[in-house]
């Protein structure tokens, strides 16, 4: 077993949904989009396109799994 000692003071961050985006809620009250739904957002049209048609082909019940 590998011992990481813990460098940072994290402050675990409340999270919600706001308007469809998940969003994290900063101890000073700023609320900020999660990682994902950045990447979300500046993935290119091409990329989205193509995660739709793999979902088509798989299956929505398949595509939840995965």
């Amino acid at each position: 077993m590998i011992y990481l000692p813990n460098k940072f003071p994290y402050v675990e961050l409340k999270r919600e949904t706001l308007n469809g985006s998940r969003k994290y809620l900063t101890p000073d009250g700023y609320a900020v989009p999660s990682v994902t739904t950045i990447l979300d957002a500046t993935k290119p049209e091409e990329a989205k396109q193509a995660l739709r048609e793999w979902r088509k082909r798989v299956g929505e019940q398949k595509a939840k799994e995965i």
